[in-house]
């Protein structure tokens, strides 16, 4: 018999829900805007509806969040968007819907949905960093999924890449999110993302090519993977200079046979990602 997982991408600015197969493939998605302060409810709705139209038996639901998470407490939060700052948001949807819920970052969860059934199989050292509205990561080393101690692991976007470099909202001066965060990037040229000047977008390549041999050098790592609305809209400017980059960087010998891959479209996404958080609390079906 087959069986189905509830999956959920919480971004800035929309709320994306669906049904996910256990082979990992998408069979029905909705996706509603973010509305402020009914956000919440909108969810309520939303994760309803998909489940009404879906198959079943749906035995879990996974939830990928765009911001801070407690993925213990079930716990979220959000800068950017007060709303979702402090929300019980496992507790939440477990109420409403009557199933196992699990929470986790955008990157972590898209880590994992890559190792599951996309461009990691069988890849026991990756790093997938999610270059969108903000920078976020998930790394898995030897086999395991760093979370640390308080279930931040994969937070990158305050690696320092320019010292001295441009202001950050976390105090400090020359962050990787200044650089390659799609809101960083529109507030500082004023142009929409696909407008970006070319030498914004190869500067965002160097940029994340620096990130890139650092984490690697430091981590061990054999596979990176990029995705995200930036590289997606940057494309091969944005590699050509991280290539570059790379070639200046990577002279230690545990990096010789890195690989440094762009998604795009190749991406099994981040819903995939929610349902490898669910498969992970789904009871065992007999």
């Amino acid at each position: 018999m087959s069986s189905f997982y509830l999956a959920v991408d919480l971004a800035p600015t929309r709320l994306t829900a669906g049904i996910v197969d256990g082979s990992g493939t998408v069979v029905l998605r909705d996706r509603i805007a973010a509305t402020g302060r009914q956000a919440v409810p909108d969810l309520i709705r939303l994760v309803r509806r998909v489940l009404a139209a879906g198959p079943s038996p749906v035995l879990a639901c996974g939830v990928a969040f765009s911001g801070e998470v407690d993925p213990i407490e079930g716990v979220v939060h959000s800068r950017r968007d007060p709303v979702w700052s402090g929300v019980r948001l496992v507790e939440l949807l477990s109420s409403a819907i009557d199933l196992p819920v699990a929470i986790d970052s955008r990157g972590r969860a898209s880590v994992l949905a890559e190792r599951w059934c996309g461009a990691a199989v069988g890849r026991r050292n990756v790093m997938l960093m999610v270059i969108e509205d903000a920078v976020d990561a998930g790394i898995i080393t030897d086999g395991r999924l760093l979370r640390g101690r308080s279930s931040q692991a994969g937070q990158i976007a305050h690696l320092v890449v320019e010292p001295g470099g441009l202001a950050c909202r976390c105090g400090g001066d020359g962050c990787l999110d200044v650089y390659v965060g799609a809101s960083a990037l529109q507030i500082e040229t004023g142009r929409e993302l696909a407008r970006t000047p070319l030498a914004i977008i190869e500067r965002s390549g160097i940029m994340v090519g620096r990130a890139v041999a650092s984490l690697a050098a430091a981590l061990d790592l054999d596979l990176v993977l990029l995705s995200g609305g930036v590289p997606n809209v940057f494309g091969d400017a944005m590699f050509a200079a991280l290539e570059r980059e790379l070639e200046v960087r990577l002279k230690l010998a545990h990096l010789s046979g890195l690989n440094v891959t762009m998604l795009g479209v190749e991406s099994v996404g981040t819903l995939v990602g929610a349902a490898a958080l669910a498969r992970a609390v789904a009871p065992t079906v007999g």
